[in-house]
């Protein structure tokens, strides 16, 4: 009993020591990281201040190109504390090596950044490109069976064949409706149009003559 209270006690008293240490070193880790910070000189901490603060801007024109909606919102917040700290830091600095280092900096970030604009929207352009020329695939296949169903009811018509004609016109004229609902946004797509019309008329020109 008693061997195991001394091992009871002796654990107690290495906990003290093992959180001194861990505070030491989460210390050291602190003063390491302002250590480096000072080490820049005025000069060179209003220039990376500056180039932070437009990677950030140009971070934002870009989500805006992309239309990420919560990516805009996070880098927002960020250029609005950035913009904090900046006024605060070097709102009144009347030094012009400071000042001009900072405005170096800054429009370096920018002129590369027209360029990262350019390639996104490029990009953005491609895609868009892409998803209308699938919307005009999918857009004919659609008008193509319209055109299925025209010529299925020109030969019930022919046959006599009313009760079935009433039944496939009222799927035509549903399915029709759908057409509407689906595409009807895109009418001022005059490509997109010439396509449904050239699809549905060689169909039911092939069938109705």
């Amino acid at each position: 009993m008693f061997v195991n209270k001394t091992i009871a006690m002796k654990n107690l008293l290495k906990l003290p020591v093992l959180i001194l240490a861990l505070m030491l070193v989460v210390s050291c880790g602190d003063s390491k990281k302002e250590e480096e910070e000072k080490k820049l000189s005025p000069v060179e901490q209003a220039a990376a201040d500056a180039k932070k603060l437009a990677e950030l801007e140009c971070d934002f024109e870009i989500a805006l190109l992309e239309d990420g909606s919560d990516k805009v919102e996070k880098l927002e917040e960020q250029l609005k504390k950035m913009n904090e700290e900046m006024e605060q830091k070097w709102g009144d600095e009347e030094d012009d090596k400071i000042r001009d280092a900072a405005m170096k900096a800054y429009d370096n970030v920018v002129e590369n950044c027209a360029e990262k604009i350019a390639e996104a929207e490029e990009k953005i352009a491609e895609a868009e490109e892409k998803a209308r020329q699938d919307r005009i695939s999918e857009v004919t296949d659609d008008a193509k069976k319209a055109a299925e169903f025209e010529c299925e009811l020109y030969a019930l018509q022919q046959a006599g064949d009313m009760d079935k004609f009433e039944v496939l016109q009222d799927e035509m004229n549903s399915f029709l409706m759908e057409m509407e609902q689906k595409w009807g946004q895109f009418d001022d797509d005059a490509e997109m149009m010439q396509a449904v019309q050239a699809a549905y008329e060689k169909i039911v020109e092939n069938c109705i003559g």
